[in-house]
């Protein structure tokens, strides 16, 4: 977040060049604070925000956390953390403003926007959520209310084994033809470009028009995706030679997953060549905090004790013996991604991965006759 390009971070998160513009203090330092934490627990069987009024009807106090996760009405687990990708970085209070005091700095001079007094027009609340279900919003960004809304897109899967009469040119039939592009590609190339293209001499009511949203792609990003969309198709591969692992080889996939889903990459290295977007910044080219970059990953599995590694992800902050800048982001126990990196206390897992990488190492220390700890990970064992 510095003046300059070199100084820039990853694509990964959310730009904050403008924060300043559009985020208020209280709200900077509770999100920077804690970037999941809700301001009131969602029980999707009830589908509603709880209250401090269905706590104290059972005699509970208004508390919602990942040990306290259970609605007091019915039992049924309950959603207490926003599902965002942004790691809890064990900020003070004061830390939490100093930054977003800094944010709110953030901000283009002489910036000018119109009058915006019809925001305090409760009419249009209910006119904005009519607006907000009819264009899916909530496919995408998480708002309180609507977390039980449904996709309104069209399933993509086997896309370009679609017989090509199914898909609707609308008005453009003739003229596709005519111009040589009534095709699966021709179709995806015209709606990637302009999604509203297919509305063209039609005259619809807005919740009739086309939604899919304008993403700006550029003419290789629309081949690309295009190309994905084409062979999209059902597969003519037999299943035998699709890889369907039942064991703890399908925790790697899914471990993977997950290490993609929080963006591990921007900080730590994970495979080899790979370049996190930590190593690309001016600060860390100097000697002084070449040293202070997170640890790398690659060979991971052969430096620490599983158990251990399971305690670090489930919260850093608690290990003692590292410097608190090496500290990982601890993730989040109340998803679906947690309960992959739980298998990994199974033995076959922890043998899958340890077992062939260690046998080089604790071979070799073996002939020297020295015990080793590695220093990086204090709770790793001993290996004679």
């Amino acid at each position: 977040m510095g003046e300059g390009a070199a100084q820039q971070g990853g694509t990964f998160a959310a730009n904050l060049s403008r924060e300043g513009e559009k985020a208020g203090y209280d709200y900077l330092v509770r999100w920077i604070r804690n970037p999941r934490q809700r301001s009131a627990p969602y029980c999707a069987f009830e589908k509603k925000d709880l209250t401090p009024e269905d706590y104290r009807r059972h005699g509970l106090p208004f508390l919602f956390d990942l040990e306290h996760a259970t609605c007091p009405n019915d039992g049924h687990p309950l959603q207490v953390q926003q599902m965002t990708p942004m790691p809890s970085l064990r900020l003070s209070e004061d830390e939490a403003r100093d930054i977003a005091a800094y944010l709110l700095t953030r901000r283009h001079d002489g910036a000018v926007y119109p009058n915006a007094a019809f925001m305090d027009d409760p009419a249009l609340k209910n006119r904005g959520l009519a607006l907000v279900r009819n264009y899916g919003c909530a496919a995408c960004h998480e708002i309180a209310g609507l977390e039980e809304e449904q996709r309104n897109g069209t399933e993509l899967t086997r896309e370009g084994s679609k017989p090509l009469e199914r898909f609707d040119f609308a008005l453009l039939g003739h003229q596709a033809e005519k111009e040589g592009w009534y095709t699966h590609k021709g179709f995806f190339d015209r709606k990637l470009e302009n999604p509203a293209v297919y509305d063209t001499g039609k005259e619809k009511a807005g919740p009739d028009r086309l939604k899919m949203p304008n993403f700006n792609l550029s003419k290789p990003e629309i081949d690309a995706v295009t190309t994905f969309l084409t062979g999209s198709v059902d597969a003519t591969v037999p299943p035998r030679y699709f890889y369907n692992p039942t064991d703890a080889r399908q925790d790697i996939v899914d471990g993977w997953w997950v290490v993609r889903k929080y963006n591990c990459m921007g900080c730590h290295k994970v495979r080899a060549g790979q370049n996190s977007v930590l190593d690309g910044m001016a600060k860390y080219q100097d000697p002084d905090w070449r040293d202070q970059r997170p640890p790398t990953l690659i060979g991971e599995g052969a430096r620490v004790n599983p158990a251990w590694l399971m305690r670090f992800l489930n919260n850093s902050g608690a290990q003692p013996g590292r410097h608190e800048s090496q500290q990982r982001a601890p993730v989040s126990k109340d998803e679906d991604a947690q309960l992959q990196l739980l298998r990994w206390r199974d033995s076959p897992a922890r043998a899958l991965l340890r077992g062939p990488l260690l046998a080089g190492p604790a071979v070799h220390r073996r002939r020297a006759g020295t015990p080793h700890r590695c220093r990086a990970h204090p709770g790793a064992p001993v290996v004679h």
